[in-house]
């Protein structure tokens, strides 16, 4: 690159033109470091706005989880509020036809400290209760997650179980406890 420059201090222009390439040269090093330096701060930049994103999820997914459980207790106060519920031993289950047939024991729980599970039962009364298909079951997946199961999941458990009966009439049933 030929630069041409007036005579400065009695400097040949070739000094001259020597000294002003030296600058621009540096100055491009200087220009290509602070290129990558901006190249390494956008790369952190778009970490980030990644981060603060997938928080921006979790946040919204803990708030819908929130509000989901405020419900799920507002149904359940609901529920506990307008139907009669009672608490059975569920021994087995059998489908005849499309009756599904659940030996039970109708039990009270009461909480107690010193017990294992924090609860005794109270066993009162055996019964064989008929379930319409058309009844929804739900069984505990997990100790806090209950999913609706068809009947052939229900033949092979047993387990503490709430019956919620409308005019005396079984309309649902969950699984409580596991064992």
């Amino acid at each position: 690159m030929g630069l041409m420059a007036g005579c400065v201090n009695n400097a040949s222009s070739e000094e001259v033109n020597k000294e002003l390439e030296k600058n621009i040269n540096r100055l491009q090093d200087s220009v290509l470091k602070m290129e990558e330096k901006i190249d390494a701060q956008t790369a952190t930049i778009k970490k980030l706005e990644e981060r603060i994103a997938s928080n921006e999820k979790t946040s919204s997914l803990i708030s819908d989880s929130y509000a989901k459980k405020t419900d799920l207790t507002y149904y359940d106060e609901l529920i506990s509020q307008t139907m009669k519920s009672e608490t059975a031993i569920l021994h087995d289950a059998k489908i005849k036809g499309d009756q599904l047939l659940l030996r039970i024991t109708y039990a009270e729980k009461v909480d107690d400290d010193q017990a294992p599970n924090g609860f005794n039962l109270n066993q009162f009364e055996d019964a064989t209760l008929s379930i319409d298909k058309k009844k929804p079951i739900y069984l505990l997946e997990t100790p806090s997650k209950l999913v609706r199961v068809e009947w052939k999941e229900v033949m092979n458990e047993s387990g503490l179980i709430e019956l919620f009966k409308n005019d005396g009439e079984v309309v649902f049933i969950r699984e409580i406890y596991i064992p």
